[in-house]
Order: structure tokens, then C-alpha cells, then sequence
């Protein structure tokens, strides 16, 4: 799911263009604030955690859902996300095998 608050559809459709084209918004970010730390995972296991706040709120959590999953990604690499979702499909707790994934790849 992407929501096109925070980012600009055309990114969704060429994956990486940001990286060769630092031009996809051509007008200002339409939402700037000040620097706010991130927010923690725990704070975001609910969709009402994950939403329920103001738009703010809403754009860190995307900010931070992206973090994490970069990391993870980085640990236990792409072709483990079909191993994940077969997983989660089978019944299993989609906690315990999102790390054991991670574990299993260290």
C-alpha cells in the first residue's frame, strides 16, 4: 500500500528512480517539520498505532515501517520475503518467523 501523501506517485512506478533522478519533485516537499526521532516498532503493532495519529505521526510511522524493513532486507535478503509470506500463509506467527529469518541469516 502507498500512500501518495508522502511520496510522489511516479516514484512507485520506476523502483529506484529517486536514486537517478533527483528532479521527481519538481515543486517543494510539500510537508516539512522539524527533525523528530523516530518512532519505536513497538509503538507500531496495531493499524490504529500506525494511523491514529495526525499526519505527522502517520508519515514517521511509514518512515520508520521503511527502516525496518530496509534493515531486514539487508540481513536476510530478498528471496526471503517469499519465505516469510508462505510462512505467515501456513499459519505460522509472522513475529517468530520474521526473526528467526534474521537469525537463521547472521
Amino acid at each position: 500500500m502507498v500512500d501518495y501523501r508522502f511520496s510522489n506517485p511516479s516514484v512507485w512506478e520506476q523502483p529506484d528512480s529517486l536514486a537517478q533522478n533527483p528532479w521527481v519533485w519538481p515543486d517543494p516537499i510539500p510537508m516539512s517539520s522539524p527533525l523528530r526521532p523516530m518512532l519505536k516498532l513497538a509503538e507500531l503493532e496495531t493499524t490504529r498505532d500506525f494511523f491514529g495519529g495526525n499526519p505527522t505521526h502517520t508519515m514517521l510511522a511509514y518512515q520508520t515501517a521503511a527502516e525496518e524493513l530496509a534493515r531486514w532486507l539487508s540481513v536476510v535478503h530478498r528471496k526471503n520475503v517469499a519465505a516469510l509470506t508462505d510462512a505467515v500463509a501456513n499459519g505460522d506467527d509472522f513475529y517468530d518467523v520474521y526473526h528467526r529469518l534474521e537469525r537463521d541469516h547472521r
